[in-house]
């Protein structure tokens, strides 16, 4: 039976407040997606004015009561926490990867005097210089990018 069913108000086979607490955990709402973590049960107990340990007993209860409906809201919950801790994995990623760079800029700046970014500005600027004036002789013939003895 697919979790709409179950969850349908007029043949809704669990308790009308528990039936607003699998709703509220089933909840699909922008504030509630990645990066954002799933709604959780302080969300749900300020929601509905009850205690968290209300809200905890009432999933009990229905996890004793009606065991497929609790099995599918929670795997449907285990999968937005699945996807939720994945995009925090990624954004730690992200951040550890800006950390390191910024750490290596500042080594580069500190050795070279400039930032790695002026530095290779300046020889972009040299190779386009290069090219426009090899361009400007056609007669000549291009020089190997590769020695002999690595062609």
């Amino acid at each position: 039976m697919s979790t709409a069913r179950l969850l349908d108000p007029k043949r809704a086979p669990v308790s009308r407040r528990q039936y607003a607490i699998a709703q509220a955990l089933l909840i699909d709402h922008p504030a509630f997606e990645p990066p954002n973590a799933p709604v959780s049960y302080a969300v749900i107990a300020q929601a509905l004015g009850i205690s968290v340990n209300t809200v905890k007993t009432h999933i009990r209860r229905l996890s004793r009561r009606h065991p497929e409906l609790y099995r599918q809201v929670m795997a449907r919950r285990q999968a937005a926490f699945a996807d939720y801790h994945a995009g925090m994995a990624m954004e730690r990623r992200e951040r550890s990867r800006q950390w390191g760079k910024h750490r290596w800029a500042s080594r580069y700046r500190a050795e070279q005097a400039c930032w790695p970014w002026e530095a290779f500005q300046r020889d972009v600027t040299r190779a386009v210089d290069c090219a426009r004036a090899f361009v400007a002789q056609p007669g000549k013939r291009p020089v190997p990018l590769l020695g002999p003895s690595l062609r």
